[in-house]
């Protein structure tokens, strides 16, 4: 076989596994930068490799290097099998340098012609896939605040902190008897610092990208007779970037010259939303790596390459803290105790704390673990306590720095507490799914709008009026079931209304 055929298949095995990837439900979540991203590492890989062809050559006068380029090719390509057959990863990548090298010596052409078809299949699925997934339009959008200006405001700073996942007391009570004084003592600093804690509290939505779409819109997006939706265009957090100029509390902040910023995590980071960002990074590496690296890992999640990346990082080891992007709360104490912050200042801070949710990678006093941890229950029940530590400590700071703030803790949905890994979507519909954690401060003459009908589409309305100072405009509150995309249901795009 030619050194160029060598040359075209060598690229053919390179970007087969980022074809791969961006397979449907891949596709739903994913917006075009990140579809670059999956697409520039490969690239990155064959230059690299280009390059160090063309120095041997001028080193050796010798044209050897196309040999090794397609060989390390297939072994990219098989690392992706890394996950199915664990244990004979070797063996198998043996066999499959052995069969390519049969096959390229006896059958060239055939074997030439029956990637290159296989390739161009696979390509225009892709193409027919990204093509299908434009969006319609499916959203209840809700104009009451958007254009909505008041001259008699406040300047109170908010904080609008979501705990991912995160159960609410009485669950993790019944479920943890012995920690019933810890759980009861953190309630009682809660009331000390004048919070309201919310019990029989209820989100939106089961899914973060709809319950923080409702908070966005300050409606319920969908509802059981809206359309289906295809892909998450519409919905947090790609509607930053897809549906900008529609998202009703951003354009109600601008309209009351409050300044929103948010504070993200590791799963979709600061640099998604960059004009809304507290946390402007201007170091090009960090910015397009670390704050992507959550992206380039799912993409290596398969491939063995995805447990090296981690070790060159550190990201097991409790070195973590220097690069763990997921830690919001940390991030918005770091800012609190900066030069840079000024209390009632008209400040909108969005806070997506991404714990206690997975990655379980915290014990009980927040320090980091030596590896993830995979029992699910242990594992969230220390996210969980590491996680009521760090609120401690933030309304504690708040008190101080802040007093006049006004401040919202609530989890985007529930957790299955008999789940048993992140796949496990049997549990998505049950109550244990929608009862969230949810405490509130407010100012006095709104403290009797805190009851169980302050779910995240109310909060956020509650919220805006607190702003205009006039009476709050909430809705009959709702909860919806959704789908993820790894469920490989026909029902993804559609909710159901939770019946109680």
């Amino acid at each position: 076989m030619t050194i160029k055929k060598h040359l075209i298949l060598s690229s053919i095995f390179f970007l087969l596994p980022s074809i791969f990837f961006l397979n449907p439900n891949n596709l739903k979540q994913l917006f075009y930068s990140e579809i670059f991203i999956i697409f520039i590492i490969p690239v990155i890989l064959m230059i690299s490799l280009f390059l160090i062809d063309k120095f041997l050559y001028f080193l050796l006068k010798k044209n050897f290097f196309y040999i090794i380029i397609f060989y390390s090719s297939l072994l990219y390509f098989s690392s992706f099998f890394y996950a199915f057959v664990t244990k004979y990863i070797f063996y198998f990548q043996i066999l499959i340098l052995l069969t390519f090298f049969i096959f390229t010596k006896k059958y060239s052409e055939i074997f030439f012609k029956t990637i290159i078809i296989f390739f161009v299949i696979n390509l225009f699925y892709l193409i027919f896939n990204i093509n299908k997934s434009d969006q319609t339009n499916v959203i209840s959008y809700d104009d009451t605040y958007s254009n909505y200006k008041n001259e008699d405001k406040i300047d109170n700073n908010i904080y609008f902190i979501i705990l991912d996942g995160m159960n609410s007391i009485e669950s993790m009570t019944d479920n943890n008897i012995n920690l019933s004084k810890k759980f009861k003592n953190f309630k009682k600093n809660l009331i000390k610092n004048d919070f309201i804690y919310l019990e029989n509290s209820f989100s939106s939505y089961n899914t973060t990208y709809l319950s923080l779409a409702s908070i966005f819109y300050n409606n319920y997006p969908v509802n059981e007779n809206s359309n289906q939706y295809p892909n998450r265009d519409l919905f947090f957090p790609n509607f930053f970037i897809k549906n900008h100029n529609n998202i009703s509390l951003i354009n109600f902040l601008e309209n009351n010259n409050y300044n929103f910023s948010w504070i993200g995590n590791n799963f979709r980071p600061d640099s998604l939303a960059p004009q809304h960002s507290l946390l402007k990074n201007k170091n090009l590496i960090s910015k397009y790596f670390y704050q992507n690296i959550s992206l380039i890992f799912l993409f290596f999640e398969n491939s063995y390459i995805d447990g090296i990346l981690r070790k060159i990082i550190n990201l097991k080891n409790k070195n973590t803290k220097n690069i763990d992007n997921n830690d919001a709360i940390l991030k918005l104490t770091n800012f609190i105790n900066s030069k840079n912050f000024h209390k009632s200042s008209k400040n909108y801070f969005f806070v997506h704390h991404i714990y206690p949710h997975t990655p379980f990678v915290l014990n009980k006093d927040c320090t980091y673990k030596k590896q993830v941890d995979e029992n699910f229950e242990n594992g969230y029940l220390d996210n969980y306590l590491c996680t009521l530590n760090k609120i401690n400590d933030l309304i504690n700071l708040l008190s101080k720095k802040d007093p006049n703030s006004i401040v919202v803790l609530q989890a985007d949905h529930g957790w299955e507490l008999n789940k048993k890994n992140s796949q496990d979507s049997q549990y998505l519909f049950t109550k244990d799914r929608i009862e969230i954690f949810n405490a509130v401060k407010l100012p006095e003459k709104y403290k009797k709008f805190a009851t169980k009908k302050l779910d995240n589409v109310n909060t956020s309305r509650l919220l805006n009026s607190i702003i205009l100072n006039v009476e709050p405009n909430l809705l009959e509150k709702k909860t919806f079931f959704g789908y993820y995309e790894f469920q490989n249901s026909a029902n993804y795009g559609k909710v159901k209304l939770y019946e109680n």
